[in-house]
């Protein structure tokens, strides 16, 4: 797939205003494991976190607040999709 670097895309109040929505929502980052006997991932992958693992993961809501929004809306339109879709 095509890979852009956009510099600035995001701005540092929003960098400072994502890294606050975070701050509280930090988990050990999980990862996949198990054998593949169906066509059901459901069945047949766990994910679990890891020992060996380090990194950290947190997931942000869509539409979560108005600096959120724009950077999905600036984001759709770079990617040429609708901001659903992301």
């Amino acid at each position: 797939p095509k890979i852009l670097l956009v510099p600035h895309f995001v701005g540092e109040a929003e960098i400072q205003h994502l890294l606050e929505l975070a701050e509280a929502g930090w988990i050990p980052s999980e990862v996949g494991s198990g054998v593949y006997r169906s066509a059901d991932e459901a069945k047949d992958l766990l994910n679990n976190v890891s020992q060996n693992r380090t990194s950290f993961s947190c997931m942000l809501e869509p539409f979560q607040t108005k600096t959120v929004i724009n950077i999905e809306h600036r984001l759709a339109a770079l990617a040429g999709i609708d901001v659903e879709y992301l």
